[in-house]
């Protein structure tokens, strides 16, 4: 499964102009206006790819028992090909990614696509409980900028 590919039955299953990378070879596509999924190519003739999305800040003061979650979380999906929690540690924001074979059939990316955006925001729900100020949660989710050049509204 081509991320071109991916990106070609997207467009047709969303109803938009075709779904192109930047120079940097990604896209961010934004679903439900909550929730910004990165698309990334590891390299021209790569073979995988990269969902990424951020969760939220990892709460100050439970953040050992967040990371362990996190770690039992991966060790869990890791076992059968699933997203993994990741830490950015500069900023203390958990991250989930997916890494894809290109390989793979194009029909099965849209269930995979649905399962992670079901595993995120089950876990932004996770992080928004464990928070103690969730507005900081909510806002840092809601500020609008992806950081990406690229980003579509699906």
């Amino acid at each position: 499964m081509a991320l071109k590919d991916i990106l070609n039955t997207l467009a047709v299953q969303i109803g938009t102009e075709p779904l192109e990378l930047d120079d940097e070879g990604t896209i961010t596509l934004e679903f439900d206006g909550t929730m910004e999924v990165s698309l990334e190519a590891e390299g021209p003739d790569a073979g995988r790819f990269t969902l990424t999305a951020l969760v939220g800040p990892v709460p100050p003061a439970d953040a050992e028992q967040m990371l362990r979650q996190a770690l039992a979380y991966n060790l869990r999906t890791a076992r059968f090909g699933g997203p993994v929690l990741a830490l950015d540690e500069d900023v203390g924001i958990l991250i989930l990614a997916h890494a894809i074979d290109s390989n793979a059939d194009v029909a099965a990316f849209p269930p995979l696509l649905d399962s992670f955006l079901q595993q995120l925001a089950d876990w932004r729900d996770h992080v928004d409980v464990m928070v103690t100020d969730t507005t900081s949660a909510q806002a840092f989710r809601s500020d609008g900028d992806s950081g990406s050049s690229t980003m579509v509204r699906v």
